[in-house]
């Protein structure tokens, strides 16, 4: 059985950092199963080639709740897990505000 992992590298005002979805997160973000995304990549035989929906990730804006770890914390390691994905509206330009779109719950 096929899963999902999907590492993405985010940016706003505040810095960047890399999340990883897992399965139904991934999926939620990515719009389609990642058995159509397989069957597509070997219906057309180039492994090379980004496929569509992927693509269309690149400038979506979202917002994620993730998941900090005492390993997080104690090993200054800035790799999240997404627990939950929502996808947000463009924000108007934040630059000089000090407030994160950001939400996290530790677990």
């Amino acid at each position: 059985m096929s899963r999902y992992r999907v590492v993405i590298h985010v940016d706003d005002f505040s810095g960047s950092t890399s999340f990883t979805l897992f399965n139904k997160e991934a999926e939620q973000l990515i719009g389609i199963p990642l058995q159509k995304i397989m069957t597509e990549i070997k219906e057309n035989d180039d492994v090379t080639q980004i496929p569509t929906p992927i693509k269309n990730l690149v400038g979506k804006v979202c917002t994620f709740q993730i998941k900090v770890t005492k390993y997080n914390i104690t090993h200054a390691c800035e790799e999240y897990t997404v627990t939950r994905v929502l996808e947000s509206s463009p924000l108007p330009n934040t630059e000089g505000d000090n407030n994160s779109v950001a939400t996290m719950n530790k677990k």
